[in-house]
């Protein structure tokens, strides 16, 4: 299957999302309101993401391409947020999602 390279997002695991959206909603109406961010730590492609998966499934990593974006495609290349707000307010400590071994 085919991976993009050059798109970068930043991944991160659904119980600890979980957890900061019930944090976020306990906190007094006007502390929550606003926009959050809750990002994971890093940085990744797409492919990374994608090979770091392979690597933990035990599967040879010719199952995965890596290719560019098509220029067509219309979205986002990097997708890369702040999370000083869900950090200081609510304690946000997200994990890496699969570490690289």
């Amino acid at each position: 299957s085919v991976w993009f390279h050059d798109e970068l997002r930043q991944p991160a695991l659904a119980s600890e999302l979980a957890e900061a959206v019930w944090r976020i909603t306990a906190l007094d109406e006007g502390d929550r309101s606003g926009p959050w961010h809750l990002p994971g730590p890093e940085s990744l492609t797409r492919y990374e993401m994608a090979r770091r998966m392979v690597r933990r499934l035990g599967l040879a990593e010719d199952v995965i391409r890596s290719e560019p974006t098509p220029a067509a495609t219309q979205r986002p290349r990097h997708i890369v947020m702040r999370d000083s707000r869900a950090r200081s307010e609510i304690g946000w400590t997200p994990s890496k999602v699969l570490p690289d071994e």
